[in-house]
């Protein structure tokens, strides 16, 4: 059972690594929206009016807005969660071992194109990924490293 733990965790890492440059934009998009829809509601606000519908349930726009905008920061707040996360985890890695993550994972290089940025075989490369996969893992999910 700790063994397939293992496993999902070790791919659970190599998602968050591919998902890591979307999560930044992400961010930026999310922020975007959080101020516009400040913006838009601002002047709904001044006009709201609370309604009821055949269920009798009492409808306001004012509410429903404050729960979009608490919406859109909750996303925003666990992505900035997730990209500190990998950030800290990456600042454990050598120069090498992080050109070889980014190459790979940020900017989904082949392995071949990766192999000839750093200066190894692909072979090498590969097995530094694997290694550091799981440290990340280690300082991402409180994982021992193997």
């Amino acid at each position: 059972m700790a063994k397939k733990n293992s496993e999902d965790l070790y791919a659970q890492t190599e998602r968050w690594l591919r998902s890591y440059p979307y999560w930044k934009k992400a961010v930026i998009s999310l922020q975007r929206q959080y101020e516009l829809r400040a913006q838009a509601d601002a002047k709904v606000i001044a006009t709201d009016t609370i309604t009821g519908g055949k269920t009798n349930k009492v409808h306001s726009t004012v509410e429903d807005l404050i729960l979009n905008l608490e919406d859109i920061a909750e996303r925003k707040n666990n992505l900035e969660a997730k990209i500190q996360l990998v950030e800290s985890a990456m600042e454990l890695l050598t120069p090498v071992e992080r050109k070889i993550i980014e190459l790979r994972y940020f900017d989904r290089f082949s392995w071949w194109l990766v192999a000839a940025e750093v200066g190894y075989t692909d072979r090498h490369c590969k097995s530094i990924r694997t290694r550091v996969v799981h440290r990340l893992k280690a300082a991402i999910f409180g994982e021992d490293v193997e």
